[in-house]
Order: C-alpha cells, then sequence, then structure tokens
C-alpha cells in the first residue's frame, strides 16, 4: 500500500503509477491519496474496489456529516455502512450511469465545533457531469484530479462529522 498525503496537482494514473497499479493486481488494493482534513474517533476504509460506484449518499449540514457508497457487483447493488456521524439537516443521492466514474473530487477543511472536518465535497465525473457542492462551509481547499483514471473507494475518519477524507485510484 502507497500513501501520498495532501496532493493537490493532476494525478495521472496510468503514466506516474503505472508500477504501483501492477502491484495493486497482485494485492487487490488501490492507489491511496490522502487523507485530507482531521482526526476523528473511528475509521473507515472502503477500499479500492473493482466493481464500479453506482451511487453516493451524503448528509450535510454547515459541514459533511457523513458519506454512503453503493458498488454495483455481481448484478447487484452493495452498500457500505453510514460513513460517518448520522446528523444533518440535507440529504443528497447522486447516480453515476454504466460507464460512468469519478475522476475530480474536491474540498474544504476547517474548524467547526472544535473538531476539524470536511466541510464542502464536490464530484465531477468523466461524463463532464458535477454533483454538488454538498455542504456549507468554506476552508482549506484540496482536491484530487485523476488523469486516465477514477476514484474507487475511500478511507478516512469520523466522530459526529467526517473529519478526514481520501480516495483510492484506478485506471481506466
Amino acid at each position: 500500500m502507497v500513501c501520498f498525503p495532501n496532493l493537490n496537482f493532476n494525478v495521472d494514473v496510468n503514466r506516474c503509477f503505472g508500477w504501483l497499479w501492477k502491484c495493486r493486481r497482485r494485492h487487490k488494493t488501490g492507489i491511496k491519496i490522502g487523507p485530507f482534513g482531521g482526526a476523528g474517533t473511528r475509521s473507515f476504509d472502503t477500499g479500492g474496489s473493482a466493481a464500479p460506484i453506482a451511487r453516493v449518499k451524503l448528509r450535510t449540514g454547515t459541514v459533511i456529516y457523513s458519506l454512503q457508497i453503493t458498488y454495483h457487483t455481481n448484478r447487484r447493488d452493495v452498500e457500505t455502512d453510514l460513513l460517518g456521524g448520522e446528523g444533518g439537516d440535507s440529504h443528497y443521492t447522486f447516480e453515476l450511469r454504466p460507464g460512468e466514474y469519478i475522476n475530480l473530487m474536491t474540498g474544504c477543511v476547517r474548524e467547526y465545533n472544535g473538531e476539524t472536518c470536511i466541510t464542502k465535497l464536490e464530484f465531477y465525473t468523466n461524463l463532464n457531469v458535477r454533483h454538488g457542492p454538498f455542504g456549507k462551509a468554506d476552508g482549506r481547499k484540496f482536491n484530487v484530479p485523476v488523469i486516465n483514471g477514477r476514484i474507487v473507494g475511500f478511507f478516512g475518519r469520523y466522530s459526529r462529522y467526517l473529519n478526514e477524507i481520501g480516495v483510492y485510484l484506478a485506471p481506466n
């Protein structure tokens, strides 16, 4: 497992990490980028799934409370646990079409109620579809633009809120 924290430039998965991807096929893990944010009390890790992301659910308020990922595998949908707290006054869901994948995630981080939190998230797909922004507060910005690849999983930490988030990448 290789982890590259806090990158804010284009990540060309095929060109820069081709040798890592060969290792990934043997070890069944993705290339980790991040995490961004602060420490929560509980960790989560969806892994770098070979199954495509079908749906993303978010609970938000001023900050991001949680997210939940649905993968489409073996002709059925498999949903992760709720990754974060159960609060939030707004609930959002976006679906990805067959062949569509997330190739850019942007967000903001700042202190909120004494915790470092993810305050905003936005996702873009290979079909030039924008989902978000989710959350209301600004903060220190981060982004993970992926060239010749896609986001296939998430990891991070949470408490009442989503405190930190990172991604797994795979080539196209």
